[in-house]
């Protein structure tokens, strides 16, 4: 069984119909973004890559509750200088949310993570009976 992708929220045609009204009118200008995700499976585990350049590592979450695991991130606002006034401005904070349905053969307590140059790399372990490989001889 793989990895599947558990989806939250709108679809995204819809996302895309009412982005500029949810990011300037009910979020103040913080925009929700869903991160493209490449998944992949070796013979020992799994891997989720998601692209999400922007952030800092201390922006991320995840969560793993029943077999679902849960990234986040929200970016902070950034201090503003007083002695610096905008003409314009249009950086925006920006917050996701993916979810994905693990299969039972993956060892919960060995997932680990890291982010390097915009994208979230994540891997989760498969359990040891699932990584042996048994070859037989025929007599």
């Amino acid at each position: 069984m793989g990895l599947v992708k558990y989806r939250t929220g709108l679809p995204t045609n819809f996302n895309s119909l009412f982005d500029d009204f949810v990011n300037d009118g009910f979020l103040g200008g913080r925009s929700v973004n869903v991160p493209s995700a490449n998944i992949s499976e070796g013979n020992d585990r799994f891997s989720i890559e998601l692209q999400a350049p922007g952030f800092d590592k201390e922006d991320f979450e995840l969560k793993l509750d029943k077999q679902m695991l849960t990234l986040s991130a929200t970016q902070k606002e950034k201090e503003e200088s007083k002695d610096v006034k905008f003409t314009q401005r249009e950086f925006k904070t920006s917050t996701f949310k993916r979810t994905f349905r693990l299969p039972e053969n993956v060892d919960n307590d060995g997932i680990s993570a890291s982010y390097n140059n915009g994208i979230l790399s994540v891997v989760i372990p498969k359990k040891e009976a699932e990584k042996t490989v048994k070859t037989f001889t025929v007599s």
